[in-house]
């Protein structure tokens, strides 16, 4: 017996003949595996695994996985237990969870629903260093990356302003001097300037 709800899940043909109260016979393939379970075969299936191949005496285990914190539990931890029922040993050691990169509304891209963003696209609108601007100013941990057009262009925009005062300053004579000392400068405007360059170096290099 089949339940009318799942009619629609049924091949056109087959509901006709279920309509007309002949039986059919449904089974399940016995030869197809669940989605996340075939992918979490991936570590050592691509290496020629159920054979003891160079690739995967070479190859496996490897080291880090790096992957989306939504996948966690979907593909990340079946990998490891499929690793280690199969070949007693875990596919990596190291989890790398990176954010995820949604749309500029917060949804994830699909093809389905047309809102992927190609970054060749925007690099051709507003330019690579509006790009990476971008990204590395919605880049943040425990938080979701929103890019599209718009948030793009507003990168590309605070570039230009970069551009635009770099011009100014070369317009109005500054320059680098070989051998300045930014602790010799005496009006409170460059120490001011000083200081703050000195402060975003620090954190720079902090962060890296």
């Amino acid at each position: 017996m089949v339940l009318s709800k799942y009619l629609d899940l049924i091949a056109p043909n087959v509901r006709e003949q279920m309509r007309d109260n002949k039986v059919i016979f449904i089974w399940r393939d016995e030869d197809v595996l669940d989605t996340w379970f075939s992918s979490a075969l991936w570590p050592f299936s691509t290496l020629g695994w159920p054979d003891a191949t160079i690739e995967m005496k070479r190859f496996y285990p490897t080291s880090v996985l790096v992957t989306g914190f939504d996948i966690i539990f979907f593909w990340v931890a079946r990998m490891m237990m499929m690793g280690l029922w199969f070949l007693d040993d875990v596919p990596f050691r190291d989890v790398v969870i990176h954010n995820r990169v949604l749309d500029e509304q917060g949804a994830k891209m699909s093809k389905t629903k047309g809102n992927v963003v190609d970054p060749l696209t925007l690099v051709d609108e507003f330019g690579a260093d509006a790009l990476r601007f971008t990204l590395a100013l919605a880049a943040g941990q425990n938080r979701d990356m929103r890019i599209g057009p718009t948030r793009v262009e507003s990168g590309r925009n605070f570039a230009t302003k970069l551009w635009n005062t770099a011009r100014f300053c070369e317009m109005n004579g500054c320059a680098t001097v070989p051998g300045f000392d930014p602790a010799s400068v005496t009006e409170v405007v460059n120490k001011w300037m000083c200081r703050r360059n000195r402060r975003c170096d620090f954190r720079c290099h902090e962060m890296h």
